[in-house]
């Protein structure tokens, strides 16, 4: 149905209204689902339910509560229809595809002396890092410590350090 013009300022105010809750329609749709991919369907299903019901609401004040009622009642209505839907079909039996199994990724090829020859190229900083933390265990507190410099300087040489090591290894890595 074409929207009138005095349909607009109504249609407006429900827009500001479920952009400030959608959010939080959402985290309640994705904690009644469970996490599954449903939370999205519900979450819209109960925003069109409240678009035809918008001007019925009796009291403004309590909107909020007034929209998450619809929510929860929206996703009784789908678990129920859920319930009577007719089982799906069992896929015993079903012919599947010979699918290849995947080529195994250029870096499986890779050995420690790959791995040393690419942390020696590392600068001193870095390698320094990496080397103390990767190689011998020691944590940010004692790489802090040791160094002289602060522990967030520590993550992000040894993050620089990761950077580096996947871009050089990488580029070693055969392709297939």
């Amino acid at each position: 149905m074409p929207e009138t013009v005095e349909s607009a300022p109504r249609a407006a105010t429900f827009q500001r209204f479920v952009a400030a809750h959608r959010a939080e329609l959402l985290g309640r749709a994705r904690a009644l689902c469970r996490g599954h991919l449903d939370a999205d369907d519900v979450v819209q299903d109960a925003l069109l339910r409240a678009w035809r019901g918008h001007g019925s609401m009796r009291d403004p004040g309590r909107a909020r509560a007034w929209l998450f009622s619809i929510l929860h009642n929206t996703f009784i209505d789908r678990v129920r229809r859920q319930r009577v839907a007719p089982a799906s079909r069992s896929v015993e039996g079903l012919e599947l595809p010979d699918v290849p199994p995947p080529a195994e990724p250029g870096w499986h090829a890779l050995g420690g002396d790959d791995l040393r020859a690419a942390v020696a190229e590392l600068p001193d900083d870095l390698r320094d890092v990496y080397r103390l933390h990767a190689l011998e265990g020691r944590d940010y507190v004692w790489l802090a410590d040791h160094l002289g410099i602060p522990k967030a300087t520590v993550g992000t040489r040894l993050l620089r350090a990761r950077r580096r090591l996947r871009d050089l290894l990488l580029a070693q890595a055969p392709t297939r």
